[in-house]
């Protein structure tokens, strides 16, 4: 049990730790907001979204690899999304940005975090693909912690991130940072966009 415990740490720590989307995120809410309690909020819903995700693939839930047409919707729902919200990223200046992460309400802002968690094809591709096919060596019991381990991995980087985001705004020349950390959080974005495309060509 401990071997896939610690398994689970390992694969989980490989998966979740990419700049992706959902990290770029959490890192961007670390250092846009002000409020401890709104960014362990944020935390909070991508590790519980990831644990859904975790779960669903730990116990089989191999079918979307299988259903050509839900995973092309998706796909390109999710390079869609990942464009428009990139190209915001890009051009909007810091301090609108800023204000724009303050002023929206944390209900708004734990929804969007749950829909670039649940609705990235990256991570459901890579999760019920990956982790589902590894989680095949485990009995029954044996699958519940690595599992866990892999949730377990989730939950501390994603703290780890926002801790980092909450720095860099306490850091001089915060406002370059902030700027670079946008630019390059909208550059992932295109990139995941651009790879779920070639993706989606040579399947």
């Amino acid at each position: 049990m401990i071997a896939a415990f610690m398994k689970g740490t390992v694969l989980g720590m490989s998966l979740v730790m990419p700049l992706g989307p959902q990290n770029a995120f959490i890192l961007r809410t670390g250092a846009f907001e002000s409020k401890w309690h709104r960014i362990l909020a944020i935390v909070a819903m991508a590790a519980l979204c990831d644990a859904l995700l975790v779960l669903g693939a730990v116990h089989g839930s191999g079918w979307i690899e299988h259903v050509s047409f839900f995973k092309t919707t998706l796909l390109f729902i999710g390079i869609v999304f990942l464009l428009c919200f990139g190209y915001k990223l890009w051009k909007a200046p810091i301090k609108e940005m800023e204000s724009e992460s303050l002023s929206l309400n944390l209900f708004k802002q734990l929804a969007f975090c749950a829909t670039i968690s649940i609705f990235n094809p990256h991570a459901i591709i890579d999760t019920f693909v990956v982790i589902g096919a590894v989680a095949t060596e485990y009995s029954e019991l044996e699958k519940h912690w690595f599992g866990w381990g892999c949730i377990f991995m989730d939950c501390l980087w994603f703290v780890f991130l926002a801790s980092v985001g909450f720095f860099v705004k306490k850091m001089k020349q915060s406002q370059m940072l902030l700027k670079i950390l946008n630019r390059l959080s909208a550059a992932i974005m295109f990139y995941v966009a651009i790879d779920l495309f070639v993706y989606y060509l040579n399947n």
